[in-house]
Parts: structure tokens; sequence; C-alpha cells
């Protein structure tokens, strides 16, 4: 579904949204008074991926995208909608990344809050006023897409899958590509799903 600005009793900050998709975890020594380890989510998804491999995870690394419940309603803003205001949908949704799709609904792109941190000085917000598509761009200089297609020109890496996928291979997509997010898309290039470290984590711990 295209995301649109929906009031809330009380608005969000980009702080907030971001404390609340935490991906890492820091391991306190109390006796030495210091942090020994950072655990990141991403840690845990290459574990995972490396018992899948191993044959360790049964019959869950065979188990399909549909079969693990990944199948869902997408967040997605317009590539024409500007920026500033996809960020606000995706606050008021209370998520970390959305979708960016065309006029016929085809997925080309990702907006992710990780993208409002590399706005470094005041004058690059003003990029905020640009169309999601312009503003991708101008912040990411074109590369090939790593799975192909001309529909991918943001250097943001746009990992997708596909409802028949298997687990194991969502695993070796999120880590091999180091990113938080794999969409799952129909025959359309439409998101019907999609795949994050936390639903992951959600489903092995369940």
């Amino acid at each position: 579904m295209c995301c649109r600005v929906v009031p809330h009793t009380r608005s969000r900050s980009v702080g907030e949204l971001q404390l609340r998709f935490s991906h890492r975890v820091a391991l306190y020594d109390k006796q030495a008074n210091e942090v020994t380890h950072i655990v990141a989510q991403s840690d845990v998804i290459a574990w995972l991926l490396d018992q899948s491999q191993s044959g360790r995870l049964g019959a869950l690394s065979s188990a399909t995208v549909a079969q693990c419940g990944w199948l869902r309603p997408v967040i997605t803003v317009e590539g024409a909608m500007p920026t500033v205001a996809a960020l606000a949908c995706m606050l008021n949704a209370g998520v970390s990344a959305a979708g960016v799709v065309d006029e016929d609904g085809v997925l080309w792109g990702n907006l992710s809050i990780s993208d409002v941190r590399r706005l470094s000085t005041p004058t690059a917000f003003l990029d905020l006023a640009l169309p999601v598509r312009d503003f991708l761009r101008s912040e990411m200089p074109s590369t090939p897409h790593p799975l192909g297609g001309a529909a991918a020109a943001p250097r943001t890496l746009l990992v997708s899958c596909s409802s028949d996928s298997i687990f194991q291979s969502v695993l070796m997509l999120l880590h091999r590509n180091a990113v938080h997010h794999c969409y799952v898309l129909d025959d359309k290039r439409r998101a019907v799903g999609i795949v994050s470290l936390s639903d992951v984590l959600h489903l092995v711990a369940a």
C-alpha cells in the first residue's frame, strides 16, 4: 500500500524511531566496568546462516517466505513524493524503512532512516524537499544493481526475494548484501511482503 500521513495523539521523533529499531546490544563486564563486546543483529544473522548451511536448523532452513509468515502489507511511498512527507509517513507508521514505488506500484528503491543520518550539513537538509527519487539519487550516486534490472537507480541495495524463496536463501541475501530488509516481490515486482533482521530473530525465538 502507498503510505499516507495519519494523525497520532503523540508525534514521534527520528531519534525515538532509531532507538525503537536498535540493531546492537553491548555486553558489559560489571567487574571490569567496561563494555567487552558489541553484538549486532547482523552478527546473529551470520551465525544463523552458518547453522543453516551446516544442517543444524532442520526443516526451518527450507521453509518458504510464505510459510514463515512474511507476506503482509508493505509501507511504500511514491518516488514523486517529497522526501520530508515520506519520512513523516514512516514515522507515523512506526517503520524504519519504506519501499519506493513508481506510478504503477513497481518497487525500485528503499528509503530508510539511515538516509537521514547522511545529511551532515544544514544546507544538506534542503534536499528533504526533493522528491524521494531525486533525494536518493543525489545522496547516493548510481551503481549497477547487484540483482540486475534497470529499476535500481539508487546506490542503496534493493534486495528482494519471492514468496517461495526459502529461509536459508533469505539469510544469505541479508548477510551477503549487508542490509536490514529484504522485500518480497510478486511477478510484477510489486511488494507483497518484507523481511527484516528483527523478523528473522522473532521467528527463531518463537
